[in-house]
């Protein structure tokens, strides 16, 4: 069970080049009535984040981001004997099945692949298409 759904509140600090969809997230849990305390954006620094390792309210830490930011990351959590879940790197599926344009499609895989030269946290990686369209697609 997701630790929302258990009433576990989320501070979320996302990536600096994406406020306005930390915000329409935000946004969500507002428009489903949560209480307001369940998801709180933190539009701080990543300097000021990752001070927030150190708050004792604080009982994990998860970050999706680069190897870097993670292990920097898992010596402080660790330091202060905190849970920490670690998402690196990135491998992001896109997934293709055959009731799908496949023209439409493999456009959208090649824009979702290069996207910020391929340096966007929800750039794909890799690429799952069923057998029977597998030509069509490529």
């Amino acid at each position: 069970m997701h630790p929302i759904m258990l009433g576990n509140a989320k501070f979320i600090k996302h990536s600096s080049i994406i406020p306005q969809c930390a915000i329409a997230i935000g946004k969500l849990f507002l428009d489903l009535r949560a209480p307001i305390v369940l998801y709180t954006n933190l539009l701080v620094s990543v300097r000021r984040a990752s001070e927030l390792v150190f708050d004792i309210r604080l009982k994990c830490i998860s970050l999706t981001g680069c190897e870097v930011a993670g292990a920097s990351t898992k010596t402080k959590a660790d330091k202060y004997f905190k849970k920490n879940i670690l998402k690196l790197g990135g491998s992001d599926i896109f997934i293709v099945f055959y009731d799908v344009d496949t023209n439409k499609a493999s456009k959208w895989a090649v824009v979702s692949r290069i996207n910020n030269n391929g340096e966007c946290c929800i750039a794909i990686k890799r690429f799952i298409v069923v057998e029977n369209i597998d030509d069509e697609f490529f």
